[in-house]
């Protein structure tokens, strides 16, 4: 499968807000605001769909959330989708969006973490899109650690670059989006670092797996390997710290 990256972002370009998973209830309003704010300010327009709901689970019945998801992918005025988190239940959406129309389109950056890399991975899998790991919407006002960029920047290179570990994390806790709506700096008061290991990751077949751990979980794998692969391990330097995955 060979991987097909969409265009650089440009400024002016257009980046499309929905939920596929969970929405924003009316007390964190004003944290999406600063996001959006915060797009406009890099000099892209933003356009916020209608399954945005925080009042239960999901944003919107699954099949309207499917329907704004492919559409917002699908469409070429749209560069770039960001949620404005993770949540749950979109695993409800694979079976529920038209692969036809995203096979047909020319590929759009889907960014995110969390319960929106249910929809990554299958992007890439199924259509060979390159998707982008990295922060939410509601992330998205703050400045970057030292050592890495934001994920605008990284949408928008044209060329190769280099990220590397800020040194510190922070291991637990949220900043308080209610009383300070717009906060920008994320504390890290936690010392880290990025390291290497070794994992083995055992299934039938001739190829090896990329896997990519957090020092406290292990790797569950898909696709076998019959020798040891280094892989970056890190520490986290935001909230996005939760999860093994391992790539063909």
């Amino acid at each position: 499968m060979s991987l097909v990256f969409p265009r650089p972002l440009r400024p002016g370009d257009r980046i499309g807000v929905t939920s596929p998973s969970s929405g924003v209830d009316k007390p964190l309003l004003p944290r999406l605001r600063a996001g959006i704010e915060a797009l406009r300010a890099r000099g892209y327009d933003v356009v916020v769909g209608d399954c945005m709901d925080g009042t239960g689970p999901t944003s919107a019945p699954k099949e309207q959330r499917a329907a704004e998801l492919t559409a917002m992918l699908a469409d070429p005025a749209i560069a770039a989708v960001v949620p404005p988190w993770g949540g749950v239940l979109a695993i409800d959406l694979l079976d529920q969006l038209d692969w036809d129309a995203l096979d047909a389109a020319e590929p759009t950056w889907l960014v995110g973490f969390s319960d929106t890399s249910t929809v990554l991975l299958p992007l890439t899998l199924r259509l060979g899109w390159a998707t982008l790991h990295g922060a939410n919407l509601m992330d998205t006002p703050y400045l970057p650690p030292d050592g890495l960029l934001h994920w605008t920047d990284v949408a928008a290179a044209t060329g190769p670059f280099t990220q590397r570990s800020p040194g510190r994390y922070r291991a637990e806790g949220w900043d308080d989006y209610q009383h300070d709506p717009g906060v920008s700096h994320m504390s890290l008061p936690d010392a880290g670092h990025w390291s290497w290991y070794r994992a083995r990751c055992r299934s039938p077949g001739p190829r090896s797996p990329t896997c990519w751990r957090w020092p406290t979980r292990a790797p569950r794998c898909s696709r076998p390997a019959r020798r040891s692969t280094p892989v970056p391990r890190r520490s986290s330097s935001s909230s996005t710290s939760s999860r093994a995955r391992c790539w063909t």
